[in-house]
């Protein structure tokens, strides 16, 4: 019996090592407001959503710095600032939809909207994230 005691919890170790490594960003950010703070869990979830907002608009105004400074043919430039625009409202859309969706998924009420703010945060830092490789790439 004690041989079946050590199997389970050797198997339940493997499993909690195994799902840390395939912890999504809004798992990581989720644990991080648990432990870092978790008498105010939703305004964490909200700083780093916010946070990570600003972060993106930021770097959408680079990139449009960005598109003016590098256009080697002044005839692409309007056709370049509107793809840009039109990926940015696509952006904001996908996101829009996607957190809703993530939402949805959750097991109460109460953690839906920290789930959609911790899909805002992770979409948000991963678009920031191409947009500074197109800056980077752009200016090669």
């Amino acid at each position: 019996m004690k041989f079946l005691y050590r199997v389970a919890a050797v198997s339940l170790f493997l499993l909690s090592v195994m799902a840390a490594a395939n912890a999504t960003p809004v798992d990581t950010l989720i644990s991080t407001c648990r432990k870092d703070s978790p008498t105010a869990f939703s305004q964490c979830i909200r700083k780093h959503a916010e946070r990570a907002h600003t972060e993106v608009k930021d770097t959408e105004k680079a990139v449009r710095a960005s598109i003016a400074a590098s256009a080697q043919d002044r005839k692409s430039l309007p056709f370049q600032k509107s793809a840009f625009e039109a990926s940015v409202e696509a952006f904001r859309k996908y996101r829009q939809h996607e957190c809703t969706f993530a939402a949805s998924l959750a097991a109460n009420a109460s953690a839906t909207e920290d789930l959609q703010y911790a899909c805002y945060a992770e979409l948000d830092a991963n678009r920031s994230e191409q947009l500074r490789a197109w800056i980077s790439r752009a200016g090669q």
